[in-house]
């Protein structure tokens, strides 16, 4: 009997003049003109939302409620939070001045309209809108017409009528920006040198602050490759000179999208409608630092094309996944709506790899070392999805460290050359692939209950978190979403490899309400450690609002009782070792109570443990995440960590007098990592959730000072836990006793 046909994948209809976003590892897409353009094909269009999961390679049609923009193509659109933002736009025969959100998570349209309508922007398409701070819209160039409403012209821009008929449509230079909360438009004075009247060209953010605009077309000069930089502190615009004749060519229809932010924004502009009337298949990125472009090199498979959508996805510090989709591919076959129109969607995996010489660049090389460049790494178009990308998604775990680790090589070698005055060649380093890796359990091995085939786990490219020794992302575990931790660590020795091994086996077998469940690991290549998914940690809460008297105690409490299991344990006890804030998990308890639960209780004394050896560590760390509370120095085979800054001095009960409390350096071996060592770290975590602040950020005393609990001796707990001598601090079942203690005196002052 044949097997029964594969089910055809879903495809979105082919379309040009389309929004796209990004919101996680999802692209969002909506609107665009199609082949024929027909009633019901708007009515599809302005309906359903397009969503492309990057990590399932699949597109799936959502239907979207509320009412949507009558401009179908050619918006202005940007997302700013959750939301995407459509102004203006066609409909295949006039153009709007509506300004539209949807919640990409519910997929709800709705219209803003404005407190002051006389002065927003005309009726447009063409034009460019960022998001700027966390409730403004700004709004660029484009072209249409002045509705009866909005006659006025801003003060200081410029509107070149198509013809000098009164009431002709015509392109502008005019800036608006949208107050989201005050529903209300209003226009900036500009300075520096702003860009003519233009449509079709691209208008992005690259920092906080500052947006770029790019190509496009002006109707006294033709299609362009100008560059305009704006600052919307100061709303001053800059022009960007070519100064080393290197650029794209002049085009509008193109797209820009930011690939990498700062401190060394990367803009990638790709494809577009030329002066020549051709389409263009190339792609370029500008430094927007030092206003240089340099052309990416492309897979001929790229077809040349415009008017499409291309949308990069962060998956880590050095990899993107670009995604395009639709546009059209050439020239028109009968003009009007003939275009022929795209489909197919293309994945281009780009990597940022290291770019080095042994000769030395003029001047000399700089304290940075090697350069770093984005390529090409891999293509995914169509039929191919679904086939190579699970090999991929494996790899993207893989790829930070190993680029990581070749700029380091890199470097080095750059740096051998100066010390040899450039006439030595380093030595070649062996690659990852040449060194022995984490050796895999031998088939005659029997494994632990808890080791995980790497066949049986599923990766996305949602990234939920980065600590001091990994970056945790999102994967399924025989259909269930765990947390994955994948290490900045390569292990070669045996012995690390036990210490490994030990370590996940005593977390298989800590069990409590208040430790995050322990899953699994992967012991097969680097090291993989899969835990139960929580909703948030109290770091991102913290950076969101402050908590109440009464959260603060609650989590404190579940803290204090999973730190107090650790201490306990027997034949001996297990001291966390890093206790931060983003290592304190959080989910929704009753009411608005968080329910927390501890993480990273046996992969800190992991690594402590390879740090403290007195034998030679056998293990590589790349850690671009610094600790939220410590600072280690390695110092030949043993290292020390500050817990607070040395010196600290902080308030006594009493107002009339201070004691100054010396928190010293202690050294980080296996007999420093006691539960004495959580007593401190618990007490600055208290602190951080009292005043939203780090001490690291700001000085220890005036924090613990601006704590005002009338009638909970809080602060005295804090400063009892910072003792200077270990030994005169509490342990934590005494401290669980007082918190528990202030939970009552708060519950009670509430009822």
């Amino acid at each position: 009997m044949d097997a029964p046909e594969p089910s055809p994948r879903y495809e979105p209809l082919p379309r040009w003049g389309h929004a796209a976003v990004t919101l996680g590892d999802k692209l969002f897409l909506w609107g665009g003109r199609t082949e024929e353009f027909t009633d019901y094909d708007k009515q599809q269009l302005a309906q359903f939302v397009e969503v492309f999961d990057v990590a399932m390679e699949t597109w799936d049609q959502k239907t979207s409620t509320g009412m949507p923009p009558p401009g179908l193509y050619n918006n202005a659109y940007t997302i700013l939070g959750d939301a995407l933002y459509v102004y203006g736009g066609w409909d295949g025969q006039s153009a709007s001045n509506s300004l539209h959100t949807l919640d990409l998570v519910t997929l709800n349209w709705k219209e803003l309209t404005p407190s002051n309508p006389a002065d927003a922007p005309m009726k447009m398409s063409g034009c460019g809108m960022v998001a700027y701070g966390k409730n403004q819209l700004v709004l660029f160039g484009g072209f249409g017409l002045p509705s009866s409403e909005n006659g006025k012209i801003q003060p200081g821009s410029m509107f070149f009528r198509r013809n000098s008929i009164s009431g002709e449509k015509g392109w502008t230079n005019e800036l608006k920006v949208f107050n989201i909360e005050e529903g209300a438009w209003s226009s900036p004075k500009t300075t520096g040198t702003c860009p003519p009247p233009c449509v079709d060209f691209t208008f992005t953010l690259v920092d906080d602050h500052q947006a770029v605009v790019f190509g496009g077309y002006q109707p006294r000069t033709g299609i362009v490759s100008d560059t305009y930089i704006l600052n919307m502190e100061t709303w001053h615009w800059q022009k960007l000179e070519n100064l080393d004749g290197t650029s794209p060519e002049a085009r509008d229809g193109h797209t820009a999208c930011l690939i990498e932010g700062r401190p060394h924004p990367q803009l990638l502009v790709s494809g577009g409608w030329g002066s020549n009337d051709k389409a263009i298949g190339d792609a370029w990125i500008l430094d927007v630092n030092s206003g240089t472009w340099r052309k990416l090199a492309l897979p001929q498979e790229v077809s040349p094309r415009f008017w499409h959508s291309a949308e990069a996805i962060r998956y880590s510090l050095r990899l993107r996944q670009l995604v395009m989709f639709g546009g059209c591919p050439g020239t028109p076959e009968s003009g009007g709506a003939a275009w022929p129109k795209l489909a197919n969607t293309v994945m281009l995996e780009l990597g940022k790899v290291s770019v080095f010489s042994t000769s030395p660049p003029e001047g000399g090389f700089d304290d940075e070392g090697a350069a770093e460049e984005w390529a090409v790494m891999d293509m995914v178009e169509g039929a191919q999805f679904g086939l190579p990308m699970r090999r991929l998604r494996e790899r993207i775990f893989l790829a930070e460290y190993r680029a990581a680790k070749a700029e380091e090589l890199a470097r080095d070698a750059l740096r051998k050359c100066q010390v040899n005055s450039f006439q030595a060649s380093p030595t070649p380093t062996p690659s990852l692939s040449e060194r022995e890796v984490f050796t895999p359990v031998s088939k005659e091995e029997e494994k632990p209950f808890w080791v995980v085939s790497r066949e049986e786990v599923e990766f996305t490219l949602e990234e939920v978190g980065k600590g001091r020794w990994g970056i945790v992302r999102v994967a399924t575990y025989r259909g269930t979403r765990v947390a994955a931790r994948c290490l900045y660590s390569q292990i070669t020795s045996e012995d690390n490899r036990k210490i490994f091994m030990e370590c996940m086996d005593m977390s298989a077998k800590l069990r409590h309400p208040n430790l995050l469940p322990f899953v699994g690991a992967i012991v097969e290549g680097e090291p993989i450690i899969l835990t139960e998914l929580m909703a948030t940690n109290l770091k991102s809460v913290l950076e969101k609002d402050s908590l109440l008297q009464y959260q603060v105690l609650a989590i404190g409490i579940d803290v204090t009782r999973a730190l107090n299991f650790l201490h306990t344990t027997q034949p001996e006890p297990i001291a966390h070792g890093e206790l931060t804030s983003s290592s304190v998990l959080l989910e929704q308890g009753r009411g608005a109570r968080w329910k927390a639960k501890l993480s990273d209780f046996m992969t800190a004394k992991f690594f402590d443990t390879l740090m403290a050896s007195d034998s030679p560590t056998d293990i590589d760390f790349i850690n671009p995440m610094s600790p939220t509370r410590t600072a280690v120095s390695m110092i030949g085979k043993r290292s020390s960590r500050v817990s607070v800054s040395p010196d600290s001095e902080i308030p006594s009960p009493s107002l009339k007098s201070k004691r100054k409390v010396s928190i010293t350096a202690e050294p980080l071996d296996a007999d420093t990592l006691s539960p004495k060592r959580d007593v401190c770290g618990y007490a600055i975590l208290l602190v951080e959730m009292c005043t939203r602040t780090s001490p690291l950020d700001i000085s220890l005393a005036y924090l613990i000072e601006s704590i005002k609990w009338p009638g909970v001796e809080i602060v005295t707990l804090i400063k009892n836990c910072l003792e200077p001598d270990p030994e005169r601090r509490p342990d934590m079942k005494e401290v669980l006793r007082k918190m528990i203690e202030f939970d009552a005196v708060v519950y009670a002052a509430k009822t």
